[in-house]
C-alpha cells in the first residue's frame, strides 16, 4: 500500500500516539512537524475519541490504525511507509515503540533502556547499578508475594515511603505511606495496574531551590548522537497532599553550583541508560547528600513547560525531538540567558475531596500583574478522580514576570484570590 500523502522528498516519521487524553494536544505536533517531516499517525487506542483526533490529523500525514496489531504486524504496515525515524511523546509506550523501531532497524532507544524509562521500578534498578544515589524501593507484587520480605521491608523501611505506579505521570495514583501496617494494607489492594514503593527522598535542611519554592526541579535534555544538551533547569512549586505537582516556572532559583550539580546528575543518569539520542525531562531533588534522580521521563516536560522553553530560549521542543528521531544532529551551546521568569501555577481541589462544591474568584485572575491566560477546568458540582493528580485541577494559571519576587506574590495572589470548597 503506498502512502496516501506523497512526501516530496520529505523525510517520513512515524509518531505513536495513545489515547488523545494521554498526550499532549495533537495539533502542536502538527505544528512541530510543518517543514521537518511528514507524519505518520500511528493510533493504539480503539475510542471514539481517538478517532476523532485521527480524523483531524488525517489532514497532515497519513493515519495507521495499530490498534491489536502486533508489533511485527505493526511494523511491516508502518514500513510500507517508509519512514526515516519513529517516536513517542507517552511513556507507557516506549517500549512497544522501541520494539518496532527494532524490527525496521529504525534509530530508537534499545529495548532494554525503553524498558528502563518506562517502568519506575527498573529504572531505579538501573540507577543503583550504575553507583547513583537512590532510595530504597520495592516492587508491590513481590512484597505480596513474599511474606518475609514484606517483614523485612515494614521493620526496616526509612518511613514515609511512596506509593506509585510504576508506569504513570502526572502524580497519578500516587500516596504516602506513614506506617508499617498502612504498607500491608496497600500491598494486600488488588491494584489494577504494577506499583512500587520507595522511601521518601529527603528534603534539604535549608532551601537551597529559593525561599518558598518545592525541593525538586526537573532538567531539560536533549542527546543527539551522544551529545548532551541541557536547555535549562526548571523549578516547582511545593507539592500539595497527597503529592500532586502544583506548578512550574523557568528558568529554576538555584545556585550556579547547584544548576551545574543537577545538569551533572542529570548527564550521569542519561550516561547510565546507555542513551545516545531523544529528548528528556528528568527531573531530581535536591537533599544534604547531593541531588538524587527522582525519574527520567523520555519525553519534554509536560504542562506549560514547552511554551515556557519557547518563550525564554526560543526553542520548540517538539520539533526539535522530531528532528533527532529522523536522524539530525542538535547541539545547543551558549543558549541566551532568560530576562525573565515564566511559571504556572495548578489551583488544585482540598485533599480529599471527591466533589468541587464552590468555585470563586478566577474570573479576576487575568487582572493580576503577569499572569496571561487562565484555563478553567472544574467547577462546582464537578467530581474529582483524585487518581488523576494535578490533571484535576479548578484552574491553570501561566504567565511572564520578571524575576522570581514578582512570581512568588503573582503564585501568592492567584491562590489567595480562588477560593475552592469541595465535599468528600
Amino acid at each position: 500500500m503506498a502512502p496516501s500523502h506523497p512526501n516530496n522528498g520529505t523525510p517520513v516519521l512515524a509518531i505513536v500516539l495513545d489515547s488523545p487524553m494521554n498526550e499532549f494536544f495533537p495539533l502542536i505536533y502538527v505544528e512541530a512537524a510543518a517543514g521537518v517531516c511528514l507524519p505518520l499517525w500511528v493510533t493504539l487506542r480503539d475510542d471514539a475519541e481517538t478517532a476523532r483526533y485521527a480524523r483531524i490529523l488525517g489532514r497532515s500525514g497519513a493515519v495507521l490504525d495499530a490498534h491489536g496489531l502486533t508489533a511485527e504486524q505493526a511494523a511491516a504496515a508502518i514500513g510500507e511507509h517508509a519512514p526515516a525515524g519513529i517516536v513517542t511523546f507517552n511513556e507507557a509506550n516506549v517500549p512497544w515503540t522501541a520494539e518496532v523501531a527494532e524490527l525496521l532497524e529504525l534509530p530508537y532507544y534499545s529495548r532494554r533502556t525503553a524498558a528502563q524509562l518506562a517502568d519506575k521500578l527498573e529504572q531505579r534498578a538501573a540507577l543503583r547499578g550504575h553507583g547513583l544515589s537512590t532510595p530504597g524501593f520495592w516492587d508491590v507484587d513481590a512484597l505480596r508475594h513474599d511474606a518475609e520480605l514484606l517483614d523485612e521491608v515494614a521493620e526496616a523501611a526509612a518511613f514515609p515511603l511512596v506509593l506509585k505506579p510504576r508506569v504513570g505521570r502526572a502524580s497519578r495514583d500516587m500516596a504516602r505511606v506513614d506506617t508499617a501496617a498502612r504498607l500491608r494494607e496497600l500491598v494486600a489492594e488488588p491494584w489494577p495496574a504494577p506499583m512500587m514503593v520507595e522511601e521518601f527522598i529527603p528534603d534539604p535542611s535549608q532551601p537551597v531551590t529559593g525561599p518558598g519554592n518545592g525541593f525538586y526541579v526537573s532538567v531539560e535534555v536533549l542527546v543527539s548522537h551522544g551529545v548532551v544538551s541541557a536547555l535549562g533547569v526548571t523549578g516547582r512549586h511545593p507539592l500539595v497532599e497527597p503529592f500532586r505537582e502544583a506548578g512550574l516556572f523557568f528558568p529554576a532559583e538555584v545556585s550556579p553550583e547547584l544548576h551545574d550539580a543537577m545538569v551533572e546528575t542529570a548527564v550521569a543518569a542519561i550516561r547510565a541508560l546507555g542513551i545516545d539520542d531523544g529528548a528528556l525531562h528528568v527531573e531530581i531533588k535536591a537533599t544534604d547528600a547531593g541531588p538524587v534522580v527522582i525519574e527520567i521521563n523520555p519525553r519534554p516536560g509536560g504542562s506549560t513547560l514547552p511554551d515556557l522553553l519557547r518563550h525564554a530560549l526560543g526553542i520548540d521542543i517538539f520539533q526539535a525531538t522530531m528532528r533527532l528521531s529522523i536522524g539530525e544532529r542538535l547541539s545547543y551551546d551558549g543558549l541566551p540567558r532568560p530576562g525573565d521568569v515564566g511559571f504556572s501555577v495548578y489551583v488544585l481541589p482540598p485533599d480529599g475531596a471527591r466533589v468541587v462544591t464552590s468555585v470563586d474568584g478566577v474570573e479576576g485572575l487575568k487582572a493580576i500583574p503577569g499572569v496571561d491566560a487562565v484555563v478553567a477546568k472544574l467547577g462546582a458540582g464537578d467530581e474529582v478522580d483524585p487518581e488523576q493528580g494535578m490533571l484535576q485541577y479548578v484552574a491553570l494559571v501561566s504567565g511572564t514576570v520578571p524575576d522570581h519576587d514578582a512570581r512568588r506574590r503573582a503564585r501568592e495572589q492567584i491562590l489567595s484570590q480562588v477560593v475552592v470548597t469541595g465535599a468528600s
